[in-house]
């Protein structure tokens, strides 16, 4: 796993109002990922394999930002990427995942308090009061009908602290590319015969060339030059953002992006992008 690209995700996960434990605010796990190798539909889905919703719940996905103070809602692969590129320099994003009924409409977090994961004593529970139980306090993952979510209310002994930060999932192993990409891609690596070195990558920034562009409205046509990959994967969600569109990622390195429009089977959407670090192995130019 490339270190650059190694985020660790602190993951808040917020049952229904309705159903979820009334004494425990949250259960808090962190995971980690590689950025370039998750997209928003697979990071949703290993976290809905680990830890089951109930019966038709969907999942809402929003983070932290500290820069601007609130909690953006993440539901697509453009807002992932901006949201790993605003935490770069740290590597820590603050996540919340919301399970919620579809039939009701979604009320994003608009604000979190550090202290709202304590676990009062002497409060009577509900029937339903074990949604979201740690099954275990190692986080051990269970089958769903082994878990104690569905069952009636048991005493939960206290050694189990909700919230804690201590636990990461270590096991998560992104889904392998198909044969066919696979044999495009070994074609694609023989252009590209020297790869970043780390350090270079670490300091990329220090030596990244100055390249004025419209921020607001980031261009994306042939031949436009961005100061390095992380700056370009920025613009690019800006840009798709002001032209009204969703992309889906065909391949992220660090050396090269591949992206094409969300609704080209749908609509026979005929747009694609590929950008490809310089010579200088930090320059990003769009191929096309």
């Amino acid at each position: 796993m490339d270190q650059n690209s190694t985020y660790v995700l602190k993951i808040n996960l917020l049952g229904s109002p309705k159903k979820a434990r009334k004494d425990i605010k949250c259960f808090c796990f962190d995971k980690v990922i590689d950025s370039d190798l998750t997209n928003y539909k697979d990071l949703v889905e290993s976290i809905v394999e680990q830890y089951s919703p109930r019966y038709l719940e969907v999942a809402h996905v929003q983070y932290y930002d500290d820069v601007l103070k609130i909690y953006p809602e993440v539901t697509s692969d453009q807002e992932l990427v901006s949201m790993f590129e605003k935490h770069s320099k740290t590597k820590v994003v603050h996540m919340f995942v919301a399970y919620c009924d579809p039939s009701e409409p979604y009320e994003p977090i608009t604000e979190w308090h550090s202290d709202a994961h304590s676990q009062p004593n002497n409060i009577e529970q509900d029937d339903d009061d074990d949604y979201l139980r740690n099954p275990v306090p190692e986080n051990e993952h269970v089958g769903v009908d082994e878990e104690n979510i569905y069952l009636e209310d048991e005493p939960v002994p206290l050694i189990m602290v909700p919230c804690s930060n201590k636990e990461k999932d270590k096991d998560y192993v992104p889904d392998h590319e198909s044969e066919a990409e696979s044999e495009v891609e070994s074609e694609d690596e023989s252009m590209f015969e020297v790869e970043v070195e780390e350090d270079e990558e670490y300091h990329e920034a220090d030596h990244a060339p100055h390249i004025e562009y419209n921020k607001l409205d980031p261009p994306m046509n042939e031949g436009r030059k961005y100061p390095n990959m992380a700056e370009f994967k920025l613009a690019l969600s800006q840009h798709a953002i002001k032209h009204e569109f969703e992309f889906d990622t065909e391949k992220s390195a660090p050396h090269r992006f591949r992206a094409y429009c969300s609704r080209r089977d749908e609509d026979k959407c005929p747009w694609r992008i590929y950008a490809s670090i310089m010579e200088d192995e930090c320059t990003v130019m769009v191929i096309f």
